[in-house]
């Protein structure tokens, strides 16, 4: 699977993470702004390379996690969580089998445990900053 390739002319530059870095702030921004009534969004799915990253629609951020493209390489992924991790305060996940991973990102601190079908033993490694609160209330 292509997502596998470290060794990819596909990853990443300085200049698309830097997108994909405001597309998880404003999901941030969204999904909590959400949390305190519907917002009306008109958004576009972000194009980065090769790589789609869904709608920040308010369906979309309603949700307890989203899930990344999985077009992403292994070191793209790496630095996503590190972003994650380091400057946004999102909770993240990599999910999958080896050969199609990808991430999922929440707001919430108990977002992964609605994922469908995964073994969350095996799979779940998160990380979050200072920001806690639960999706179910």
């Amino acid at each position: 699977n292509s997502n596998q390739d470290d060794g990819s002319s596909n990853n990443l530059s300085e200049v698309e993470l830097i997108l994909v870095e405001k597309f998880l702030s404003d999901y941030r921004s969204i999904a909590r702004s959400r949390r305190n009534g519907s917002l009306h969004l008109d958004s576009k799915p972000l194009v980065v390379g090769e790589h789609i990253f869904p709608s920040l629609t308010d369906e979309l951020c309603s949700r307890p996690y989203i899930e990344l493209p999985e077009t992403l390489s292994a070191k793209d992924r790496r630095k996503i969580h590190a972003l994650c991790y380091q400057s946004l305060d999102l909770y993240h996940t990599g999910i999958g089998p080896k050969s199609n991973r990808r991430i999922a990102i929440s707001i919430y601190a108990d977002g992964f445990r609605f994922i469908p079908d995964e073994d969350s033993e095996s799979s779940f490694c998160s990380y979050t900053g200072a920001y806690t609160f639960p999706y179910s209330t």
